[in-house]
C-alpha cells in the first residue's frame, strides 16, 4: 500500500517537464530573479558597504570595509593568524555570509529547470532548504545597520577619558552597500516564495509519514 501511494506520489509530477511548468510558476521571471539576486550578492560582496571614522587631534583617519575584506582581515586580529581556530572562523563566515547563499540560488536553479524524478527534486528542496536556512548574508545585511548606529556610542565610551573632543568614531553606510542588501532582501523574499511553490508540487500528493530526503 505504501509503495503505490510513494509511486502515485512520484507520478504526480511529470519528470519530463520541468518544476517551474509544474509549478505554474513564469519561467522567464523565476530565470531573471535568480540571475538578478546572484549577481547582486556576488558583486555586492566586493563592494565597501560601510566606512569606520577615527578623528583625534585634528587627524582624520577613515576604514572601509566590504563583505569579502571583512573576512579576509580575520586573521590580523589575532596575535598568531596561522592558529586553526582563527582559520576555521574565517572559512566558516565566508561559508556562511558567501558561499551558502550563492549555492542556493544554484540549486534553486536546477530545481526549477532541470526535468527530474519526483524523488530526485524532493531530495533536492531539502538541501535547497539546508542551504537557505544556513546562509546568512541576510544577517550581514542588518548587522551593518547596527554596527553604524552602535559602534560609535561604543567606541566613544571606551575611550571616553574627560575629553571628549580629543578622539571621536563614526561610522556610515555607502551608497554601495544598496547593491547588496538589494541582493539579499531579493534572495530572502525568491528563495522563500521558490520553497513555498515547491512543497506545493512535490508535497501535494505525497504520504505524511515520508520525510524530505524521501
Amino acid at each position: 500500500m505504501v509503495k503505490n501511494e510513494v509511486r502515485g506520489a512520484e507520478g504526480s509530477v511529470d519528470s519530463r517537464r520541468n518544476l517551474a511548468a509544474a509549478a505554474g510558476t513564469p519561467s522567464p521571471v523565476v530565470g531573471l530573479l535568480t540571475i538578478v539576486a546572484f549577481v547582486l550578492m556576488l558583486g555586492g560582496s566586493f563592494l565597501e558597504t560601510f566606512v569606520f571614522i577615527y578623528d583625534k587631534a585634528g587627524e582624520h583617519e577613515e576604514r572601509r570595509f566590504s563583505l569579502i575584506s571583512i573576512g579576509t582581515s580575520v586573521p590580523t586580529s589575532a596575535k598568531d593568524p596561522s592558529l586553526f581556530g582563527i582559520r576555521f572562523i574565517q572559512a566558516f563566515y565566508f561559508i556562511l555570509v558567501l558561499a551558502a547563499p550563492l549555492y542556493n540560488i544554484v540549486l534553486f536553479g536546477y530545481l526549477y529547470f532541470m526535468p527530474m524524478a519526483a524523488r530526485s527534486r524532493r531530495r533536492l528542496l531539502f538541501l535547497t532548504e539546508v542551504t537557505f536556512a544556513w546562509g546568512a548574508i541576510e544577517v550581514y545585511f542588518i548587522s551593518a545597520i547596527f554596527s553604524v548606529l552602535q559602534i560609535p556610542e561604543f567606541g566613544t565610551g571606551v575611550i571616553d577619558s574627560g575629553c571628549s573632543t580629543c578622539f571621536e568614531v563614526g561610522a556610515k553606510l555607502l551608497p554601495e552597500y544598496t547593491v547588496l542588501s538589494i541582493g539579499a532582501i531579493l534572495n530572502f523574499g525568491l528563495s522563500l516564495w521558490l520553497i513555498w511553490r515547491a512543497h506545493g508540487v512535490l508535497y501535494k500528493h505525497a504520504p505524511e509519514t515520508r520525510g524530505c530526503w524521501c
